[in-house]
């Protein structure tokens, strides 16, 4: 396995992206970059915020299909790189924003990992479960855990909307079985959490409710185990 090189041009980016080992994307939206903002909702987003983003996206992407060479095909018609307002944004460069809202996190922290780790890691301690899957792994890898959260949602939409929604009928919302407070929204984001928690490193099999775990297995591809991790 070749060993992973970030691109140093958004055209580099999207040919990458586009291919068959990363997430073979139709086509890229930028939307207006007047009205764009960065990864915090601070300041209009710029080129190199934009380059981050898609390289964050395509090497999570290659490092599934890395792991688990059986995983279903996804290979979005678009990737949405924008927060224009009426952008569809499937996987918006300030997705990390919506978390912090959903916890009611003060404007100082925003911007800043370590702090907003610091904060999810005291939800727990308060509320006794998670508010997300990436909040208790490494600083390093919660943006990555965020990406494979929003991933999720892509394989929910065109694979498993009927299995997860029978699986969510039969989970009490203040179940055990929820694997984090945000699982609880609804069923997309129960599968989005479990998806994002399975696929974290060191992930232990018979963690999740069974029925959503043998639904993850089964879009991962997963017979016995996952392949190697891409470096």
């Amino acid at each position: 396995m070749r060993r992973w090189k970030p691109a140093k041009t958004l055209k580099g980016a999207e040919r990458s992206l586009r291919s068959k080992e990363s997430l073979g994307v139709g086509r890229f939206e930028y939307g207006n970059p007047k009205k764009e903002l960065d990864y915090y909702g601070k300041g209009y987003a710029t080129k190199r915020d934009k380059l981050n983003y898609m390289n964050l996206v395509d090497k999570e992407a290659r490092s599934l299909r890395a792991r688990y060479p059986e995983m279903i095909d996804i290979r979005p018609d678009v990737l949405y790189v924008t927060d224009a307002p009426n952008g569809r944004a499937a996987m918006p460069l300030s997705n990390f924003q919506a978390y912090i809202r959903g916890i009611g996190m003060k404007g100082e922290t925003v911007g800043n990992d370590r702090a907003i780790l610091k904060v999810l890691r005291n939800w727990k301690k308060k509320h006794g479960m998670r508010w997300e899957a990436a909040s208790l792994i490494s600083l390093l890898a919660y943006r990555g855990a965020c990406i494979r959260h929003e991933l999720a949602h892509s394989v929910h939409n065109d694979f498993v909307e009927k299995e997860i929604q029978s699986i969510w009928q039969n989970t009490p919302t203040g179940s055990a079985k929820l694997v984090s407070c945000y699982a609880a929204t609804d069923s997309r984001e129960y599968f989005a959490e479990a998806f994002t928690t399975y696929t974290n490193p060191g992930y232990s099999r018979g963690t999740l409710n069974p029925d959503v775990e043998a639904l993850v297995e089964k879009v991962l591809g997963i017979q016995t185990r996952p392949g190697k991790e891409l470096i």
